[in-house]
């Protein structure tokens, strides 16, 4: 077996085991706008700088604020707080757009993204900046206000609530996206945000139970006064579904455990594995184990059953662009050839959603 794959296995063990007991595992960005222009970072209120504007500070607890839930302790039932793990801020001048801003923040890890100082028109910048991280290998999503569904993107977090101290300018900023980011990073993933409360938002909106149905099916994350507090209503991303079967990438908790896994992956491949492993059929397949027991098997959110094995047809489909004759080679011939710097994988998991939707019989008997 080549040097390094044992190294990997104890940094897949290593992922693995902090997501599942660890709540608060994931990183907001949060971009601001200020007269200083400053990046730091932030687990707690002590940990703001004192000179930091009043309006940017509150921004700044909304994300640290997270969610929720009753545990019983000593024979008790008491709420537990749900906090992300951090937030990294980062504070641009006053005149700074929202894409330059964004520009800065590529060589940054996290998780949310939060742009209070957005208004509709930063959407695409948003979105654009998204995507980019994505492409190039950083799983991550971002809330953002917009009402009218313009933007569908199973990474983007849309929400359209008024709510009572978040409409310093009018109403045009998207100030609720810090408090929204802080309560998606906050909950687990064998959680979703479905019902958290957020009885601290005095939201303004008089929506009918058909209006917030309808909304939270064209993929809005409505936050309303519902079953005696205030919740969000559901934790879906801005890619509804179409047709009577739930896209996977609808729900906000599966888009989350994807880009966990994403992430993970990447981290061990690009500093555990790029040029430390020779490219051996041997080594590919113990890599393919590594990924499959020691994350994938590990995962509390994840279905027993998932799959990793190489990528027989797209192996192929490179031989053939290196002059090598696949025509009369087996599968198993294919995956032995040699690929020099290439490897290609296929994952097959599921997610697990959470439980939300009830129909229950209550059959009384005389």
């Amino acid at each position: 077996m080549a040097i390094g794959i044992p190294e990997i296995n104890l940094k897949l063990r290593e992922l693995a085991k902090a997501k599942n007991t660890n709540a608060s595992s994931d990183i907001i960005l949060l971009v601001l706008k200020g007269a200083k222009a400053t990046t730091f970072v932030a687990s707690s209120e002590s940990d703001i700088p004192s000179d930091l504007e009043e309006n940017n500070k509150k921004l700044v607890l909304d994300a640290l604020k997270g969610g929720t839930e009753d545990k019983v302790l000593n024979g008790y039932v008491v709420p537990v707080s749900l906090t992300p793990q951090k937030v990294i801020v980062k504070v641009v001048a006053n005149e700074t757009s929202v894409a330059d801003a964004l520009e800065e923040c590529k060589t940054l890890d996290f998780t949310i993204l939060a742009v209070p100082p957005a208004v509709k028109a930063d959407n695409e910048a948003i979105k654009d900046f998204v995507d980019y991280m994505y492409q190039s290998g950083l799983g991550c999503m971002a809330v953002i206000k917009d009402g009218d569904g313009t933007i569908k993107n199973r990474n983007l977090i849309r929400y359209a609530t008024t709510a009572e101290g978040y409409d310093s300018t009018g109403g045009t900023t998207s100030e609720l996206s810090a408090r929204i980011a802080g309560v998606v990073a906050g909950v687990p993933l064998t959680q979703s945000p479905t019902y958290q409360i957020t009885d601290d938002i005095k939201v303004k909106d008089k929506l009918s139970r058909t209006e917030i149905d309808n909304k939270v099916k064209a993929g809005e994350l409505v936050i309303a006064n519902i079953s005696g507090h205030t919740r969000i209503v559901r934790g879906v991303t801005s890619f509804p579904s179409e047709g009577p079967k739930p896209s996977p990438f609808s729900k906000i908790k599966l888009v989350q455990g994807y880009n966990f896994i994403q992430n993970a992956v990447k981290d061990v491949l690009v500093n555990n594995y790029v040029g430390k492993t020779q490219n051996g059929y041997s080594d590919k397949i113990a890599l393919c184990v590594a990924i499959k027991t020691e994350l994938l098997d590990r995962l509390d959110f994840v279905e027993e059953g998932s799959i990793v094995e190489i990528d027989t047809e797209a192996q192929r489909a490179y031989l053939k662009t290196q002059g090598v004759d696949v025509s009369n080679m087996t599968d198993d011939e294919v995956d032995r050839h040699k690929t020099n710097t290439k490897v290609f994988l296929n994952l097959f998991f599921t997610v697990y959603d959470a439980m939300e939707d009830f129909d229950i019989n209550m059959n009384i008997e005389n």
